[in-house]
């Protein structure tokens, strides 16, 4: 599967986004357009990875590197989503 049949329709895609920051008025620091776009969405996911993403939805905490989870949990307010969870205690 391919994003573009032609250099016309990559041109196409480029008016678009000049036109939406020009309309918006954003700032666009980058892109990135990757020709095996397909196989890196529908790679399966490794143990570690699910683990991540299910710890992200569960307990709301950032996903990424070890580095960018930390930071950005730091950043937004979100340090107790980094701790351990605590047993509960037998009645």
């Amino acid at each position: 599967m391919t994003l573009f049949e032609d250099d016309s329709d990559y041109e196409a895609f480029e008016r678009v986004i000049e036109e939406t920051v020009e309309r918006a008025e954003i700032r666009l620091l980058s892109y990135c357009l990757m020709s095996d776009w397909n196989t890196r969405v529908n790679r399966a996911m490794n143990k570690r990875e699910l683990d991540a993403m299910q710890r992200s939805v569960t307990r709301g905490q950032p996903y990424g590197s070890d580095r960018w989870v930390r930071y950005a949990a730091k950043r937004l307010g979100l340090e107790p989503s980094l701790r351990p969870r605590k047993s509960p205690r037998p009645s």
